[in-house]
């Protein structure tokens, strides 16, 4: 989460440097609240900027100006990037072929200054910077954490700063024997390499260290480093255009070849397997991928200083690559432009970008199937609801606010007798269709942390809504108790109700399970490879299912095997539904793609385009924000 900069130029630098004090965690016993129903009240339709009167959350420190808190005794500058188009040179022409219009897809990216001040464009998001901080060194490098589309910052002497991404330990503060020049994040972002210019390399988090240059003769400095994803390894670059290669393939290189300018960058293609070298006059270096163009031989106002390359997850945009010059100008090919900083005075030169996640305006959060399982209602985060099948058009939400800053649908859950259904918001706001009647809601109350769940108590036609810290709130619903406090670095994504009321499961994103009332124990998910992101009870309360990001699903207690939708999802997974006789699954995709397993049928889905299929990063959309906010609230990161 964070403030978007309207016009990211020297003169305007809008930081929503607001601070927020830490509410105490409200109680968690059953409590009436005020109806809801269908409609918010007018008050509620506001922007993001009052976070506190907004959401009814008070999430604070969503945007922390306080380097200290986030990160190391140093900070790297680099640029991030999203698409954009043009910059204060000539944009390169695109050479990538024609596409489908994904129009609901932005992708963004930063850039950075010497100073660690950020610049965000596209759907790029500013969650704080380094302007005015004084700091050991200066920015060298930035790269953005792909669970969380945060990003760091690496200084030259070895300190690094985070901004919505996890601190995983720096140089700061200890001798080098050269200054840092780049950083790299390891493919699932759980650490990352600094690069020296003496070719020592520094390994962090899971960032396995496969060797370096230090200690032997280098024809010139090392200028940047790049991962391998396919790999794990990587590839070190001297600004004679050596490439140097740690358990990654070597392609090739420039190095004992006439340059008419140094390199100063590298960057990798997930697509291809390759990787371009970038001069500081803008040539371009193809070894193993295609060549989209390049600004060699043309007037530059400023020299290029660094590189960003398209994602995977954003594939469906470009599949190439920008440069960004020292004076803030982009030039694109094969990627879309969202805009420069070229032309306008900037405070220090820019040293570096970086590529944020292509952003779904409208993510799917789930859906709920008829009486018949012969339909379902497939809800989106703005509060749309899509039927299928045999599935009556009951009405939509009409939600305020972003889906990627956290003012959003979050969860849906169909009546007892699957005639209706409830739809929760982030700020515990509900909204009833068909024969769902409120009872209440945390909408315009207190809360630690976004309301991410809710559960139906079918005894009672009342509900549960569950926190992303574990918290349970019940309504009309007898309070069973919560795992509110138990985080251990984890949060909770996912809440299921015995099918008496008289008890629920609550489930954290590691696979634990909390067992509440007559729920009973039937496991936990140990070790998953990607997040948990839900967990649905079978129709006797004796089992359960739970189901990660990539479709792996896993069946416990009584609950049947039903197989798994791994290496088929087009997106990450956000929702999971079970047919009336448990012998079937549905799983949404954030992308609105359905997904049956055993007898449950697919009837229809509000996918954009089914071709779209992409690398997933762990967490993506709303829940990367909330997991973003929860590291700050509980760990004060």
């Amino acid at each position: 989460m964070g403030c978007r900069r309207s016009h990211p130029t020297a003169d305007s630098r809008s930081r929503c440097d607001q601070t927020r004090a830490i509410p105490s965690a409200p109680a968690r016993a059953p409590e009436p609240s005020l109806s809801i129903g269908d409609v918010l009240p007018p008050a509620r339709r506001t922007t993001f900027g009052a976070l506190a009167a907004v959401f009814a959350v008070v999430l604070p420190a969503l945007v922390v100006l306080l380097p200290a808190s986030l990160a190391s005794a140093g900070t790297v500058a680099t640029m991030t990037s999203t698409s954009s188009s043009g910059s204060s040179g000539h944009v390169g022409t695109t050479a990538s072929a024609p596409r489908p219009d994904f129009s609901t897809r932005e992708d963004g990216y930063i850039e950075v200054g010497s100073d660690g001040d950020v610049y965000p464009f596209g759907s790029a998001f500013f969650l704080g910077s380094l302007a005015g901080v004084r700091i050991n060194g200066h920015i060298v490098a930035s790269e953005v954490d792909p669970n969380t589309d945060g990003y760091w910052l690496a200084a030259s002497d070895g300190g690094v700063f985070s901004f919505g991404a996890p601190f995983y330990g720096s140089m700061g503060g200890h001798p080098l024997n050269a200054p840092v020049v780049g950083m790299a994040p390891t493919p699932d972002g759980r650490g990352y390499w600094l690069a020296a210019a003496d070719g020592g390399v520094f390994s962090f988090g899971d960032a396995h260290f496969w060797g370096s240059m230090g200690g032997k003769y280098l024809n010139a400095p090392v200028v940047g480093v790049s991962a391998d994803d396919a790999t794990g390894g990587y590839w070190l670059i001297a600004s004679d255009g050596g490439v140097f290669s740690f358990h990654a393939p070597f392609h090739g290189s420039m190095g004992g070849h006439h340059l008419n300018a140094p390199m100063v960058g590298m960057g990798y293609s997930p697509k291809y397997g390759g990787y371009w070298l970038v001069a500081a006059d803008g040539g371009i270096f193809s070894f193993g991928n295609p060549f989209f163009g390049s600004m060699g031989g043309h007037h530059l106002a400023a020299p290029v200083v660094g590189m960003a390359v398209e994602p995977l997850a954003n594939m469906a945009l470009g599949t190439g690559y920008r440069l960004v010059a020292s004076d803030g100008g982009i030039f694109t090919f094969g990627a879309p432009f969202r805009g420069s900083l070229g032309g306008s005075p900037l405070p220090a030169p820019i040293v570096s970008m970086a590529n944020t996640l292509s952003n779904y305006a409208e993510p799917t959060i789930g859906l709920v199937g008829t009486a018949t399982d012969k339909g379902y209602w497939e809800a989106a985060s703005n509060g749309t609801v899509s039927p299928f099948g045999d599935a009556v058009n009951l009405g939509s939400a009409q939600i305020p606010g972003n889906a990627a800053i956290g003012q959003a649908g979050t969860a849906i859950v169909g009546t007892a007798d699957s005639e209706g259904y409830f739809i929760t918001d982030a700020r515990g706001c509900l909204y009833t269709f068909g024969d769902a009647v409120s009872a209440g809601s945390m909408c315009g109350r207190p809360l630690f942390a976004p309301v991410v769940a809710i559960a139906l108590d079918k005894a009672t036609g009342g509900y549960w809504q569950m926190g992303l810290d574990g918290g349970v709130f019940s309504f009309d619903a007898p309070f069973h108790g919560s795992a509110a406090g138990d985080y251990d670095n984890h949060v909770f994504v996912g809440i299921a109700a015995t099918p008496d009321g008289g008890g629920y499961w609550e489930v954290r994103d590691d696979g634990t399970v909390f067992p509440f009332g007559d729920a009973g124990n039937f496991g936990s998910w140990a070790s998953p490879a990607v997040p948990v992101v839900a967990i649905a009870s079978t129709p006797d309360g004796q089992g359960y299912w739970m189901v990660d990001a990539y479709g792996d699903v896993r069946p416990f207690g009584d609950a049947a095997n039903l197989g798994t939708e791994v290496g088929k999802v087009t997106a990450d997974v956000t929702g999971l539904a079970v047919t009336s006789d448990g012998g079937g699954l549905w799983l949404t995709s954030a992308d609105g793609n359905v997904y049956g397993l055993g007898d449950a049928k697919v009837y229809g889905s509000t996918v954009n385009d089914s071709a779209y299929v992409r690398q997933l990063p762990l967490r993506v959309g709303l829940r990367a924000q909330w997991e973003m906010v929860s590291d700050r609230i509980l760990h004060g990161g």
